[in-house]
């Protein structure tokens, strides 16, 4: 009966769990941190030397060895390649810190260390760590091993953490596995086996004596002694993360660390993290990465190419904002944004206000948002910018006081303009005090009008001037003499002299070049009223044409809004990871079939501000909405839609 699955699960576990594993370090909590993250599941040793971990290792012929002296001794080196020669089926783990994930990268790249650990020490890892390496070590336990030299520096491997030690693949099998990673050493093949024997048969001959006369079954079993031909076994099947790792590694090799799209080591790191969000070797690829765009960073500061030291350390930002070169990177972005902001100074005595506008804006990118720098060239600006448009207005409300435009037009008058200035900058000295000359020359006309007895138009310029909202107790002085104008021309003349006088609106002699001058500008601003209600009315009874769909629409193939058809069923689009931790926006125009049972297909990418970068999030987005289908003649017909996805990049 052949064994259940289940008991095969079993026996690999247990001699899996059978191998030894020796701690070789000073450090307790290290010590204590591996044996509780095993949690008894493998017969754990500790050594504070490297001396007394060869002879535990002679002793207990431990298969994995788990050692923070990878970073911190400098004769590691020369120590591995001891352990190696002596114990060649040992498996070494190196730990440190997340500083130190360089040298450890740079150590599983050497074949120095088999993989690494950083601290703090996750249980989960550890677990999966020595599982590997304890499966690692009885692999070649197992097999026939060849004893390691130093021909080993010329095994050609790619740059990445998490690389087997150069005892695990030989530069013949990547050529035989066709780029397939081989799993188990090579074993001595025929071809040794032989020659192995014939040199022992030499040696039998040359000896003569007792050695002539063993008998031919001896000589027959020593030959027998040389290993079999063993063939190497096929390579396991790669997994997601493993592929994404081995691209990763490829892109770093390289160059391609953000660019080009979709086949850079940024995005690879990123998707390994998807799968595993605290893989150690994607995370430490993720620092590598960060330290070269912060080299780039600074050497485009040199060469005064802001833009590209932005692009850098924007992307820095999403991946790793705690990288330890961040704060010098930092401190040489702020020194730039207090150079831009003597460039916006000069800009501002220069009034180029879009320049200093521009040149504040950019510095805002380069210094922390709490930067009193930049908080006093803001101040600054916005005053001098107040001050040059407060100026520059009042200039115009001097013109048309000139031109004698008090109140007419309406949209350009001296009065327009005043009340614009005061609504921007209602404590405004130089606003206020020009309402209060602009009331003054109001007030004179009304006594003018006064004069004349032409108390209507009176009346009208006393309104314009508390529109203004200043003058109060001159303007109420005004209206006591208005009324007793009024009551003592009713008295000598009757009232219905005064209301006919009023409806001709002839002025008395004594006024009438007064009244001819601004009773004109009055009738000016009476009639604007008209034409703007007119021109409000002709807006508002206007509709758009051929924008309704509507009963009995045509439908034909050009494409129609999405927002003319009945949605059912719409899925927002995802937005990219790839293009958040670059900070990139942008908007995708596509079109679309609707068909006759409401699902869409024909699905264009059309148009794009970024291309490339968010094609297959709407794509795969508007493949998911429905729609009611379109009746044409009590029929289903298909119809042709097009719709622009936004994708902006929210904090």
């Amino acid at each position: 009966m052949m064994p259940s699955p289940l008991a095969h699960d079993r026996s690999d576990h247990a001699s899996e769990h059978a191998v030894d594993i020796l701690i070789l370090s000073l450090d307790d909590a290290l010590i204590a941190d591996v044996e509780r993250s095993l949690d008894g599941a493998y017969h754990v040793h500790h050594a504070r030397s490297a001396s007394l971990a060869i002879d535990m290792l002679a002793e207990h012929r431990a298969g994995v060895l788990i050692t923070d002296e990878a970073v911190e001794h400098p004769a590691f080196h020369k120590l591995a390649r001891q352990l190696r020669q002596q114990f060649p089926s040992l498996i070494i783990i190196g730990v440190g810190e997340r500083e130190a994930a360089a040298s450890l990268i740079d150590l599983v790249n050497s074949g120095e260390v088999y993989r690494f650990l950083l601290k703090p020490l996750s249980a989960g890892q550890v677990r999966l760590r020595v599982q590997s390496a304890a499966r690692q070590h009885l692999t070649l336990r197992d097999g026939t091993v060849t004893e390691v030299s130093d021909d080993d520096a010329n095994v050609d491997r790619r740059v990445r953490p998490e690389r087997p030690p150069p005892y695990e693949i030989e530069p013949g099998q990547v050529a035989a596995a066709g780029g397939r990673r081989l799993r188990r050493p090579l074993m001595l093949g025929g071809a040794v086996a032989g020659v192995m024997a014939v040199i022992l048969s030499a040696v039998v001959l040359m000896n003569g004596g007792e050695k002539a006369a063993q008998p031919a079954q001896d000589r027959a079993a020593a030959q027998v002694a040389a290993p079999e031909p063993v063939t190497a076994p096929d390579a396991e099947p790669l997994s997601d993360v493993e592929r994404a790792l081995d691209a990763a590694s490829a892109a770093l090799q390289e160059g391609r660390y953000i660019e080009p799209v979709e086949d850079n080591a940024l995005d690879h790191y990123l998707s390994v993290l998807e799968l595993e969000p605290y893989h150690p070797e994607a995370a430490a690829g993720l620092d590598t990465i960060a330290g070269v765009l912060l080299e780039r960073a600074q050497t485009a500061l040199s060469e005064n190419n802001p833009a590209d030291a932005l692009a850098a350390r924007t992307v820095v930002q999403g991946i790793r904002p705690d990288h330890p070169d961040m704060p010098l990177v930092d401190a040489q972005f702020a020194e730039h944004g207090r150079l831009l902001i003597s460039r916006m100074n000069l800009a501002v005595a220069a009034d180029d206000w879009a320049r200093a506008r521009e040149e504040l804006d950019l510095a805002a990118q380069f210094l922390p948002q709490d930067s009193s720098d930049l908080a006093a060239a803001r101040t600054l600006l916005d005053q001098r910018r107040s001050q040059f448009a407060i100026n520059d207005r009042l200039g115009l409300v001097n013109a048309r006081i000139e031109s004698n435009k008090l109140t007419v037009p309406e949209n350009d008058s001296a009065a327009f303009h005043l009340l614009a200035l005061r609504d921007d900058y209602p404590e405004n000295e130089a606003v206020l005090g020009g309402l209060e000359n602009l009331a003054g020359i109001m007030l004179e006309r009304v006594d003018s009008f006064l004069g004349s007895a032409d108390f209507e138009t009176a009346e009208r310029w006393l309104g314009e001037v508390e529109r203004l909202g200043v003058q109060a107790e001159a303007l109420a002085a005004r209206r006591e003499s208005l009324a007793s104008a009024q009551s003592a021309t009713e008295a000598t003349i009757g009232p219905e002299a005064v209301a006919a006088q009023a409806e001709e609106g002839a002025p008395a002699a004594a006024g009438a070049e007064a009244a001819d001058a601004a009773g004109g500008e009055l009738a000016g601003a009476a009639e604007a009223s008209p034409d703007a209600a007119g021109a409000e009315g002709l807006v508002a009874s206007t509709a758009p044409i051929g924008t309704g769909g509507g009963a009995g629409a045509r439908i034909d193939a050009s494409p129609v809004e999405v927002s003319e058809l009945k949605i059912l069923r719409m899925v927002q689009p995802e937005y990219p990871r790839r293009a958040y931790v670059r900070d990139i926006d942008g908007w995708i125009d596509v079109e679309f079939t609707v068909t006759e049972t409401g699902l869409t297909r024909a699905i264009e990418v059309t148009g794009a501000k970024t291309r490339g970068w968010f094609d297959r999030a709407a794509i795969e987005a508007v493949e998911q909405w429905q729609f009611q289908p379109e009746l044409q003649n009590g029929q289903a017909v298909e119809r042709r839609a097009k719709v622009r996805l936004q994708f902006t990049r929210e904090e």
